[in-house]
């Protein structure tokens, strides 16, 4: 395969591509390829009528598209796979959607997908960052007139001649986030931010190329706030940067409505892109209730070992599905952290030990059926206590799935009916699926700890 490295003058090629794919998320649209190319260096190849991206990260760690066009892809990926190895890198494929996900699961059993929540994009109904109507709108409307009430501004369009005014604004912006840190480890910030900047610039360099759109607040001569992004379909509209003078309280929902007023009415919907697992960033695009995520779901091959995983858990977790299984080995799973049994090397017995804090979860605790009342699951248990003990966490917790298991963990120590809460980086939900399920008992493995005072039914929220 013949990867070159995208250019602007590859825009012609590459577009009839990504906009008669069917994509609904930012990493199909060109201008956000580009424009990110300092970053995350975008290559591209067409084989058999079909176009694939792959993607290098700067430490060298690289992700393939799912290719794009008429026909079936899945004959490409030994061939990528290739390609990948020659680069010392695994195979991964991204950007999947549901009819190649199918596709892949038939023709490659082996492999495992699941959707990664940092890089799920946000998508909003453009009337509603309109109208902002109702009381989930209101702290916005309320940030919106007291903006209005201090300061006389206007908004116009982004054009060429304003690129210095949004270049100052942008450096005073980052100069604001560098002294607080905004959640960012100060290791990375200065390279992020540094990053940003060239995204910005290199928009600009190519503007009118790109076809992009923007605009800008203004409080006198000063610019407060400004935006831009580009279409992804005829109806839905990526913002790829927004920025804004926080000593300016309200700039930055002043500018997302005026944005969001001023785009054409053929986009209903506008993708603000992921999070990156930012908190407040998170935080932020979630208080503006987007109609729906996209989730981005990556592919790869499973190891035999995870391969043996699934196969315990469907055969054990038989209200589970094979996605449920993958989304925990491909986004959880610590091989450190697990213990099993195994007879003639194959699994037969497993748990994971998931930490929380002072708190060990155990969780998937699970014995193939043939393999059961011989003992194999209370021992990996007592085994699993003992590790945390020695690893200085202050409880046990876990969820029994039904009453005979919470007598069978109660003969262990266990004790309790603790509705339980779980706080994850990623949204991962390690309970039973049904909140109202999720009641957990406690083994307090640490004599001076205050689990040791809990009351039975007293909510637990293991976060991390």
């Amino acid at each position: 395969m013949d990867f070159k490295e995208v250019s602007i003058s590859d825009r012609r090629v590459i577009e009839p591509y990504l906009t008669s794919c069917g994509r609904r998320h930012c990493d199909w649209c060109f201008g956000g390829i580009f424009c990110w190319g300092d970053v995350y260096r975008h290559f591209w190849c067409i084989v058999d009528g079909l176009l694939i991206f792959k993607v290098v990260y700067r430490d060298g760690h690289i992700e393939y598209r799912q290719p794009v066009g008429n026909g079936d892809f899945t004959h490409l990926i030994p061939a990528l796979e290739e390609d990948a190895t020659r680069s010392g890198q695994p195979f991964i494929l991204t950007g999947m959607t549901d009819e190649g996900l199918s596709a892949c699961r038939k023709a490659y059993p082996d492999f495992g997908f699941a959707a990664e929540r940092h890089y799920a994009d946000y998508v909003y109904r453009t009337s509603d960052l309109r109208e902002l109507r109702g009381k989930k709108y209101q702290q916005k409307r309320n940030h919106i007139h007291k903006f209005e009430s201090e300061y006389q501004y206007r908004y116009v369009n982004l054009t060429p001649e304003l690129f210095d005014d949004c270049m100052s604004l942008e450096t005073e912006w980052l100069n604001v986030r560098s002294t607080k840190g905004e959640g960012i480890p100060e290791t990375e910030l200065d390279e992020e931010l540094t990053d940003e900047q060239r995204v910005i610039r290199r928009a600009f360099d190519h503007w009118d190329e790109l076809g992009f759109t923007g605009g800008a607040i203004y409080v006198g001569n000063r610019m407060v706030a400004f935006t831009f992004g580009s279409p992804i379909t005829d109806n839905l509209f990526c913002t790829h940067i927004e920025k804004a003078d926080i000593s300016f309280d309200g700039a930055f929902a002043v500018i997302n409505q005026q944005f969001a007023l001023h785009l054409p009415s053929q986009y209903v919907f506008i993708d603000r892109e992921d999070d990156a697992g930012l908190p407040g960033l998170r935080q932020s695009k979630l208080s503006y209730h987007p109609a729906f995520l996209l989730p981005k779901i990556i592919g790869r091959r499973l190891t035999p070992r995870m391969l043996q995983i699934r196969e315990l858990w469907i055969e054990c977790f038989t209200g589970d599905t094979i996605d449920d299984a993958d989304a925990f080995l491909l986004c959880r799973f610590d091989p450190s952290r697990m213990l099993k049994r195994t007879d003639d090397g194959k699994i037969i017995s497993m748990l994971h030990i998931i930490p929380f804090g002072d708190v060990a979860y155990i969780f998937a605790v699970a014995t193939s059926p043939s393999y059961r009342h011989r003992g194999i699951a209370g021992a990996l248990c007592h085994e699993a206590i003992e590790q945390c003990r020695r690893e200085g966490f202050k409880a046990v917790a876990l969820i029994p799935s039904d009453s005979h298991l919470r007598e069978w963990y109660a003969g262990m120590g266990f004790s309790g009916n603790h509705p339980v809460w779980f706080k994850t980086n990623d949204d991962f939900d390690f309970g039973t699926g049904n909140p109202d399920n999720d009641r957990a008992m406690i083994l307090p493995i640490d004599n001076s700890s205050d689990f040791n005072k809990l009351s039975t039914d007293e909510p637990l929220v293991l976060a991390e």
